[in-house]
């Protein structure tokens, strides 16, 4: 995950120097995120932990907290964080365990609402599962399917779902010498970095569903990273004619700007304005900037000096 995070903040840098240097007339596109989930918060106590926010569903009434076996191991049969041998980032993950009673299980993980409001939007997560079991019958002939991770949408406040991804073709891809690898442990299994464009509900409030099903005779499955990642483009024209010009000084940004500028908007990298002020005539001054985080800000004059300048906190 640090280095996913890594890129993207360097990623989101280098673009917004680029344009303030070197694309003039050109548009700026930022990079962001709605929904960001690693599932480190869990404190390694609380049995049927997920992170605030999201909820689990079982439709089939699967235990969260039972016990079974000779000696009374505990278990949970539903959707909750867990340490991982392999996690894809962290310590641990979320996930579903297999009913050790080898019971059906359908249990869904959904995510707090989601408000789509900029340009482009992609869900992206990980998935970590053993296609082998998924597949294998009770001899070592995979044409089973004993469990399913689906994702599901809903944009009416989780009333109604559309079901726009299932990892059932991904488990179709392994041969069957590369399955048999699996059952034996000769064949590490990987994380699947899963992408789902979400152009369609653009201006929609969403819910996304994480859906693991098992016939009673799968095995678990794992998912890490969650994140909505949108893009947003706009700022057109930054500073064409180098008029306008901005830079952080201890808890303001100092402007300067030509005759007849009015007024300036400040604007976080999601497009999203979070301050205006009039200008004064004497061609510059100092714009509050104690209460933003740390980051990139783009400032919009208004007026003769009807341009914008990118700023770093």
């Amino acid at each position: 995950m640090k280095k996913i995070v890594f890129f993207m903040t360097f990623a989101l840098s280098v673009t917004f120097i680029s344009f303030a240097q070197n694309m003039i007339n050109q548009e700026t596109t930022a990079i962001y995120r709605l929904l960001s989930e690693d599932f480190q918060g869990w404190d390694g106590d609380e049995w049927d932990w997920i992170p605030d926010g999201w909820t689990d569903e079982s439709k089939v009434d699967s235990p969260s907290d039972y016990l079974y076996g000779e000696y009374g191991t505990r278990a949970n049969s539903t959707w909750a964080v867990r340490e991982l041998p392999v996690p894809y980032s962290g310590d641990m993950s979320v996930g579903v365990i297999f009913d050790y009673n080898e019971k059906e299980q359908d249990e869904w993980l959904i995510t707090p609402e989601v408000e789509l409001k900029q340009d482009s939007y992609t869900l992206n997560f990980y998935l970590y599962y053993n296609p082998a079991f998924m597949r294998k019958d009770v001899t070592p002939v995979f044409d089973k399917l004993n469990n399913l991770v689906e994702v599901y949408i809903s944009d009416d406040g989780g009333t109604t779902w559309t079901k726009k991804w299932s990892n059932e073709a991904d488990a179709a891809r392994y041969t069957y010498d590369e399955l048999m690898e699996i059952v034996m442990g000769l064949r590490e299994i990987e994380w699947l970095s899963v992408s789902i464009d979400l152009g369609e509900y653009l201006n929609k409030n969403i819910k996304i569903a994480f859906r693991y099903w098992n016939n009673g005779f799968g095995e678990s499955a794992f998912i890490n990273y969650v994140e909505v990642v949108g893009s947003n483009t706009g700022f057109k024209a930054i500073n064409p004619n180098n008029d306008v010009k901005a830079y952080a000084k201890g808890d303001n940004f100092v402007v300067s700007y030509p005759a007849g500028t009015t007024s300036a908007a400040v604007y976080n990298v999601a497009g999203q304005k979070i301050a205006e002020y009039t200008l004064n005539p004497a061609g510059s001054c100092s714009i509050p900037a104690a209460n933003l985080p740390k980051g990139v800000y783009v400032i919009k004059f208004a007026g003769k000096g009807a341009e914008s300048v990118k700023v770093i906190k």
